[in-house]
């Protein structure tokens, strides 16, 4: 859509207060255009419609919706807690969304499709190296699984605690009171971060206090 003044040279993300985990965003682009968009959690559910989620969007990020074109909608393959330890054997590599690899608490992949996508590169270029092709899913699952085999479980674990509102109103009042908070839930949602003690303290502090 053409940027909004109110959201030029901003990225914004706003979270749903009802219903299932949600969250609206615009990114402005700086050529005038900005990407906008809605994401719920429908779990098992068929979700919502086209049209309730833009009245969402519109709720969260009002002055969105008119002037926005191209609208596609997707279904993201959640990554689990194993999801880093399932390619399969042989020579066919998996990377990003056809690897099952999305992060379960924000639905972003971009990060993992690069990583993976440059792991499943050296994997094949290593295995014909050696003369053993059929190795290279070994290798590559392997590769996979110290790259993000913990940072999984700890998306797991978050993608769990984002269903409670109160939850994550603490953790954006946490991340507002302290960069380190901040920038390491950046690096959970959108990278390979952990849960850092830091993370967990101002969690439980600003819960303590709720």
């Amino acid at each position: 859509m053409p940027t909004p003044a109110a959201y030029r040279e901003r990225q914004v993300i706003r979270f749903g207060e009802d219903g299932p985990p949600s969250y609206a965003w615009s990114f402005d682009r700086g050529d005038g255009h900005a990407n906008v968009g809605y994401g719920v959690f429908a779990g098992a559910a068929s979700g919502p419609s086209r049209a309730e989620m833009l009245e969402r969007l519109e709720r969260l990020l009002p002055g969105t919706v008119d002037g926005g074109s191209r609208w596609r909608g997707h279904h993201l393959p959640l990554s689990g807690w194993r999801s880093a330890t399932e390619q399969p054997d042989g020579q066919v590599l998996f990377a990003g969304d056809a690897a099952g690899l999305v992060n379960p608490m924000t639905g972003e992949g971009i990060y993992y499709a690069v990583a993976t996508g440059a792991l499943a590169g050296r994997a094949a270029a290593a295995a014909v190296g050696d003369h053993r092709p059929g190795d290279a899913g070994a290798r590559h699952r392997a590769a996979t699984r110290r790259l993000l085999g913990r940072h999984l479980h700890h998306t797991w674990a978050a993608s769990k605690l984002v269903h409670r509102p109160h939850v994550v109103r603490a953790g954006i009042a946490a991340a507002a009171a302290d960069r380190r908070v901040f920038d390491a839930l950046v690096e959970l949602g959108l990278g390979d971060g952990r849960i850092t003690p830091r993370v967990a303290a101002g969690l439980a502090t600003r819960l303590a206090g709720r």
